[in-house]
């Protein structure tokens, strides 16, 4: 199991790209001092001592990643260096069950969005603010029964795919980063009625929209570039 799953009440004052994932999905980081090496954190999941694999400071390589293949016992992937793409994703991301997948400078193409769907059912937290996902991976992500918190960029996310976001039952927490929006898509969001999060960055939509989804889902958690909105219910919370 994770090592801690996102708390949805925690604080977000910061405006760095670090302090946004914590939102989305805080667990314990580890100095560089203290970061295991890759092929100590592999033998230690291999070993089912570990089912975590956390590189936080030091990017990992092709080859490296061929050794995910086949594991078993593996439920996080966090990986915040380097470039992780499609052929490593497809050739060796199966044979376990993720939780957790944070992969933050990679521009994956909807052809791992789709893999991920098929093979990656327990899927609870997906965080990939560099893929470069349509419609055709999105609506197969969103079909993922456990997932709970997704953060997603880029100007392949429209109108199109924030509806097929909202047909998931299960998501929470919702975090996207330059989509090209309009005041259809936060429409669809209003219908959600799982959805207790929703940050949006570096996209302006009018205050008319925001004043319909709050109508929706008056305690919906709203962040617009890193700053609360004025009718977020939990902004003097933390």
């Amino acid at each position: 199991m994770l090592s801690m799953l996102t708390c949805l009440s925690m604080g977000c004052s910061s405006s760095s790209d670090r302090m946004a994932d914590s939102q989305l999905d805080r667990s314990v980081e580890v100095e560089d001092a203290n970061e295991l090496s890759w092929d100590n954190q592999i033998a230690l999941v291999r070993q089912g001592v570990a089912t975590s694999i956390r590189m936080l400071q030091r990017p990992v390589t092709s080859q490296q990643l061929g050794q995910l293949k086949g594991i078993s016992g593996l439920r996080e992937i966090v990986l915040d260096q380097g470039v992780v793409r499609d052929e490593n994703i497809l050739g060796n991301f199966f044979g376990f069950q993720l939780e957790h997948l944070r992969l933050r400078n990679s521009s994956l193409t909807d052809a791992s969005g789709i893999f991920l769907a098929q093979h990656q059912l327990d899927l609870r937290i997906l965080n990939v603010p560099s893929a470069y996902w349509t419609i055709e991976s999105i609506r197969e992500i969103s079909r993922l029964p456990k997932l709970t918190h997704l953060r997603l960029g880029g100007p392949g996310v429209d109108d199109q795919c924030v509806e097929a976001i909202a047909q998931s039952g299960s998501l929470r927490s919702l975090h996207l980063i330059g989509p090209r929006l309009t005041e259809a898509a936060l429409g669809h969001l209003g219908q959600m009625e799982s959805l207790q999060s929703f940050y949006l960055d570096d996209c302006e939509l009018p205050s008319s929209a925001w004043e319909k989804l709050f109508l929706a889902n008056p305690a919906l958690h709203v962040h617009i570039d890193q700053a609360h909105h004025d009718r977020d219910p939990s902004k003097h919370q933390h």
